[in-house]
């Protein structure tokens, strides 16, 4: 188990890390964001290419804990963690309230510019543009 990259070039496969697994990733042309049990990581696109797995870093929101799903609209990033929905932006981290109270969920998605979050108790959320 683990987390492995394929070069398309080569048809080789090489792994990420030795213990580092995913719960998901999401790519930008700049950044790749993954979703792993020690929360959100984040490294430049160009270091993943490169092999340069030791150079990813937390987000700078030291948001610690089991990250089960991540969507990305814009520059803003959704993550789903046991404890709730969190909504990071430029130098902000908050918890996604929705009638007056926590929003949990498994699931976030990005379609067709929206971000879907699957709750447990309160519905589908549906977010367009920024929140």
């Amino acid at each position: 188990m683990g987390l492995f990259i394929y070069d398309q070039k080569t048809g080789t496969i090489k792994p990420f890390g030795p213990y580092f697994n995913a719960k998901e990733i999401v790519v930008t042309p700049e950044k790749v964001y993954i979703a792993t049990a020690s929360g959100v990581q984040v490294l430049k696109t160009e270091d993943l290419v490169n092999m340069k797995p030791a150079e990813f870093k937390k987000i700078p929101f030291n948001k610690t804990g089991r990250c089960r799903s991540i969507a990305l609209l814009n520059d803003t990033l959704f993550a789903a963690y046991s404890d709730g929905v969190y909504i990071y932006t430029r130098d902000t981290i908050q918890r996604l309230i929705y009638k007056n109270a926590p929003v949990y969920s498994s699931e976030v998605q990005t379609l067709f510019n929206k971000v879907l979050i699957g709750t447990y108790s309160q519905g589908i959320l549906a977010f367009e543009g920024a929140p």
